[in-house]
């Protein structure tokens, strides 16, 4: 027997490479492996041939035959390749690189478990409702959840509402609800809207009440429709306190929206809009007028200006209805527009007023003088009337309708002569005629008969466009 150096062994082995492996951590299958070599190398030296006997590598341990292998029961040791080969399957995968001197260990242990089991003795994992971590590798908690369940182990369902919200799920999900649906609110999205359907915005969401956040508006002017805690209440059959403001949500109005009024004429004023100063009065338009007591009669100072029911057209000069011209109405209407409170005047109430006007005038000549208002309008008396109670009547003539256009004043409309000032009264005086006060400057036949410089009573044709002054009704009348 002779002692081969290393390099003269097929395969080349290093054997201080295989020595200081085989000490390190990859000892135990090498330990093995060089065992049954030994055992084989044994049975070789004390029954082979001169020809067959294997060269001993003191330095590596390792004998090998002129075939280069030496084979036992427990594998080959391969030294062209550097490979270990072993039978058994604890160790089928183990090699050794002998040119870079590297074992593979994790090769030698199976890193196979079933599915749904985990870890070095293939655990079965507890995540029933996610996916686990499986494998040798694994470590049997849960990579995801199925459905809405949540936490590290996947075992829970959220407190959060399905039908109604949506719910924090998976791994790092809390089970509660990140948000609500169809406008449910409350922690768990399990409060109703209680929210009248169709009439505001829902309060919803995890902090919602599902009240009403804000109450619809009407498409055609800006004000509320509804109104209420769930904006239950419709602003057109059940009125709210706020009268003339921006209605708020609760029924009064929002502050400082109160409706404005024209230079000279206070606005509307307190919570609900609805109050105004000693000496003023408003109409169901909102429009503000200035009163006058007269003796024991409480009158409109300038002539009625809404536009709510159906009124002659507008003064050709703009400005003059809000300046005291006001309106013109037939007769029928003339008995709708005065607000509440307020009346047309009977013939009676105007014979009230001039009989007062006459007896206590103490600057002008007539009753006449003494009504009409300080304006240039009355052609022929221009500013010579006192106004001196207060009334301001003014020269705003008679409108009529021919073929569905306004035409104009018959007699002393402001674009004529300013002849007359006429105003309906509430008494019928025919089936087709009423009274009215005639204030005129001219004597004619007809409706201007005997009504120069005067102010009386006359009748004219119902038909016909015509000033209204509306005067508070009384204690016993309201």
């Amino acid at each position: 027997m002779k002692w081969i150096k290393p390099e003269n062994v097929r395969g080349g082995i290093n054997n201080h490479s295989v020595r200081q492996q085989t000490s390190s951590k990859f000892f135990h299958p090498i330990t093995i492996l060089i065992a049954a070599l030994t055992l084989a190398v044994s049975g070789f030296a004390c029954g082979g041939s001169e020809k067959d006997d294997p060269v001993d590598d003191v330095d590596s341990g390792l004998v090998v035959t002129d075939a280069g292998t030496v084979e036992t029961d427990a594998g080959v040791i391969e030294n062209d390749s550097g490979i270990i080969e072993d039978n058994d399957a604890s160790i089928a995968d183990a090699s050794i690189d002998t040119d870079a001197g590297i074992i593979d260990e994790d090769a030698s242990v199976s890193d196979e478990c079933e599915p749904g089991h985990f870890g070095k003795n293939c655990d079965a994992c507890t995540c029933d409702h996610g996916k686990c971590k499986e494998g040798k590798k694994g470590d049997g908690t849960c990579s995801q959840c199925d459905g809405n369940y949540w936490g590290e182990n996947c075992d829970t369902l959220p407190s959060c509402n399905l039908e109604h919200g949506k719910p924090s799920i998976g791994i790092s999900g809390t089970g509660k609800c990140i948000s609500c649906l169809n406008d449910y609110s409350g922690g768990n999205c399990s409060i109703a809207p209680t929210c009248v359907a169709g009439h505001g915005t829902v309060n919803s969401g995890l902090t919602g009440d599902g009240k009403c956040s804000a109450c619809n508006k009407y498409q055609f002017v800006d004000e509320l429709a509804f109104w209420g805690e769930n904006c239950e209440h419709d602003a057109s059959t059940d009125p709210a306190p706020c009268l003339w403001g921006t209605l708020a949500q609760n029924g009064h109005c929002e502050p400082n929206s109160c409706k404005p009024q024209p230079e000279g004429l206070p606005s509307w004023q307190g919570e609900d809009c609805d109050t105004l100063p000693d000496g003023y009065m408003g109409d169901r338009q909102g429009n503000v007028y200035k009163t006058v007591k007269i003796g024991d009669q409480i009158w409109m100072a300038t002539n009625m200006r809404d536009e709510v029911y159906d009124f002659w057209c507008e003064w050709y000069k703009p400005g003059y209805a809000i300046q005291g011209y006001g309106q013109l109405y037939n007769w029928e209407n003339a008995q709708k527009v005065c607000p509440d409170h307020w009346k047309l005047p009977s013939k009676a109430d105007f014979e009230t007023l001039l009989t007062y006007v006459e007896a206590n005038k103490k600057i002008a000549d007539s009753a006449f003088l003494a009504l009409i208002a300080k304006v240039d309008d009355w052609t022929m008396y221009k500013s010579l009337g006192s106004d001196e109670f207060g009334f301001g009547a003014y020269p705003s003539g008679v409108g009529a309708m021919r073929g569905g256009t306004c035409s104009d004043s018959v007699y002393g409309n402001v674009a004529n002569d300013g002849l007359a000032g006429c105003l309906w009264s509430s008494d019928a005086a025919g089936s087709n005629t009423a009274f009215m006060l005639n204030f005129g400057t001219h004597e004619t036949s007809g409706i201007m008969n005997g009504a120069k410089n005067n102010a009386i009573m006359k009748t004219h044709y119902s038909s016909r466009y015509i000033g209204v002054r509306c005067l508070k009704k009384s204690s016993d009348e309201d």
